[in-house]
């Protein structure tokens, strides 16, 4: 037998492959390199044959090649071999950057990022984050939902690796990160780094007799090449620079741009538009957000609602909960008390009386007034509310909310048709309104809910009386599910209780509430609840209606011919967004308008709306 290659005194780097090749012949057998058995003396048994491939670990090896002929005689050859360990880490093929959208995703490519091993393959070549990107977020396509740690060559030259960037935050970016082989070694302090076309800035909107001026700022600090306007009719904003109708196209250092728009006439008729900005290699940013919405002729501009909306994410939903509950209570938790008193009501003297606090509805089998401590000196009573129960329960409960009108004749058609249905209702008025007349007797002297702002915390009042209701009938009579209803004031109450107690299922507030840009533009002369600096500081309406869509469902009703509040179709320069919001994060959340109903009510239509909505969800 005897060693062809390599000759005695070879050295090879760790991780490179050794090629054994022998010869052995037999006087009496013939040729028996089949039969040759490699070992080293440090790794063992190498294989079989007259040519075999190994590699071997770092170190001087003597490499031995036996033969044994058919009569059990031996022969062997011995050659020394070196594996010189592998000291040197991977090196950079391509760090050259990458340029990314504003709130867009980037895939990184192998042409941006690149490293290599002088000895070790491509696929053993293993990326570890040290420093994760400031603005946004490293992903895999596999994994999209999670930020990544580690990644590899292989995952760059697949198109795996993407880097998400955040909304908001259009200054540049970078990661940190380390390079390793199959061996271990480690190459540190690597930069990748990430350019962003950033959105425009300040953005302003002007309507006037169908001319629309748009004028923005170019911030510093981003990629900026030039900027492009598109434009959608149909309620949906451009998505991106292929979406829409084009407006206009100018470079970075315009920054204004004028539109004419002709409104179609009649309810809803609107534009969209979204302004990207774009970059080297037709990057876009994700662009910015304004539009036109006439109703009957009297026009609104709506904002890019995305930045109107501060809760992003799941763990945001608890963190802006317990925000809330402590501006109106002072603490994080809802309030735990019971009622002060439960009592059962015998029949008035008149049964069909509606608009007094001794109306019973004709299908309740029990009538229960309980007494809430109204938590403060200066009211002269508790509050007051209603609770019916009817004659074949299914075990749900709904809370009716009258709001500020008091104790009207259209509760009688709200209460009945759901203790018809088998709810137990529980009916709340407004502070200081309906079953809930309780003065304060505060300098100066109040009737009216407006007054409850000169006592501490008094958002609290709205909303107490609620929690420590639901507290004594969860506990006593074991309801399941809980529905809120209301009803203008009422509507506003429920949108925000919705928002701060999770054992609401399901919400469905009546001509209630609108955000501000809304607000301020139709020049609705608003509560001081509903407008209260010190409450909505915290949140805003849209962030108020995810928090009570989040995991449950809200339905918000308005009537088109109202005619108290909130009127017209207004709401649908919200509603996508909210809905679009509430989706993603593992909620439900919808509009309905009515265009066959006048009047502030909740009417027999929209009752039945809510008792199929309850049914479906």
């Amino acid at each position: 037998v005897a060693i062809v290659t390599p000759s005695s005194g070879f050295v090879l780097s760790d991780g490179e492959s050794l090629m054994l090749v022998g010869t052995a012949v037999d006087a009496e057998d013939g040729s028996l390199e089949d039969d040759i058995q490699w070992a080293s003396d440090l790794d063992g048994a190498l294989g079989a044959g007259g040519s075999v491939k190994a590699v071997l670990t770092a170190g001087a090896h003597a490499i031995t090649a036996t033969v044994t002929d058919s009569g059990g005689l031996i022969a062997t050859d011995e050659i020394m071999t070196t594996i010189a360990p592998d000291e040197s880490p991977p090196s950079a093929v391509n760090n050259a950057g990458s340029l990314a959208g504003e709130g867009r995703s980037d895939i990184i490519e192998s042409t941006e990022l690149a490293y290599t091993d002088d000895i070790w393959s491509t696929g053993s070549i293993v990326y570890s984050v040290t420093r994760p990107p400031l603005h946004g977020q490293l992903i895999l396509t596999s994994a999209p939902n999670m930020a990544v740690q580690t990644f590899s060559q292989v995952d760059i030259d697949s198109g795996r690796l993407v880097y998400r960037h955040q909304r908001g935050n259009g200054g540049p970016d970078h990661f940190e990160f380390s390079v390793q082989d199959e061996n271990g070694n480690v190459l540190p302090d690597q930069i990748f780094v990430i350019r962003v076309v950033t959105n425009i800035s300040d953005l302003d909107i002007e309507y006037d007799v169908g001319l629309v001026t748009i004028d923005w700022s170019t911030p510093p600090g981003g990629v900026i090449d030039g900027i492009e306007i598109r434009r959608r009719d149909d309620g949906r904003y451009p998505q991106d620079s292929l979406d829409g109708s084009l407006v206009v196209r100018v470079p970075a250092d315009r920054q204004s741009a004028v539109d004419i728009f002709l409104p179609s006439g009649g309810l809803g008729a609107i534009a969209y538009y979204s302004v990207f900005s774009y970059g080297q290699g037709s990057v876009y940013s994700d662009g910015v957000r304004v539009g036109i919405y006439c109703d009957s002729g009297n026009c609104v501009t709506v904002p890019d609602l995305r930045d109107v909306i501060a809760i992003k994410t799941v763990s945001d939903i608890e963190t802006r909960r317990k925000a809330l509950i402590s501006a109106i209570w002072g603490v994080d938790t809802l309030p735990a008390q019971l009622p002060v008193s439960v009592t059962e009501l015998i029949p008035p003297i008149d049964p069909n009386s509606t608009a007094n606090n001794d109306y019973r509805p004709i299908n309740a089998v029990r009538f229960e007034k309980l007494l809430v401590d109204a938590g403060d000196m200066y009211f002269v009573s508790d509050f007051r509310m209603h609770h019916y129960s009817p004659d074949s329960p299914n075990g749900r409960l709904v809370i009716y909310h009258g709001g500020h009108r008091g104790l009207t004749n259209a509760r009688k058609n709200v209460i009945e048709r759901f203790l018809m249905e088998g709810y137990g209702v529980l009916e709340i008025s407004m502070p200081m309104a309906g079953s809930n007349w309780n003065p304060v007797y505060h300098p100066p002297f109040g009737f009216y809910h407006e007054d409850l702002s000169a006592l501490d915390r008094p958002m609290r009042f709205f909303f107490e009386q609620v929690s420590v209701a639901l507290n004594y009938l969860i506990l006593d009579r074991s309801y399941n599910d809980i529905f809120m209803v209301g009803i203008s004031g009422g509507a506003w109450t429920t949108v925000i209780y919705a928002a701060l107690d999770p054992r609401i299922t399901a919400s469905y507030p009546v001509a209630g509430s609108y955000p501000f840009y809304l607000l301020e533009q139709l020049g609705i002369v608003a509560d001081f609840e509903q407008v209260n600096p010190d409450f909505y500081q915290h949140v805003s309406y849209l962030d108020l209606y995810l928090l009570g869509s989040v995991g449950r469902r809200q339905l918000q009703i308005y009537n088109i011919f109202d005619d108290c509040c909130f009127a017209g179709t207004y709401s649908n320069t919200f509603k996508e967004q909210v809905q679009v919001e509430a989706a993603r994060i593992g909620g439900s959340f919808d509009i309905a308008l009515y265009n066959t109903f006048i009047g502030h009510m909740i009417s027999d239509d929209a009752i039945e709306i809510i008792i199929d909505d309850i049914a479906a969800h």
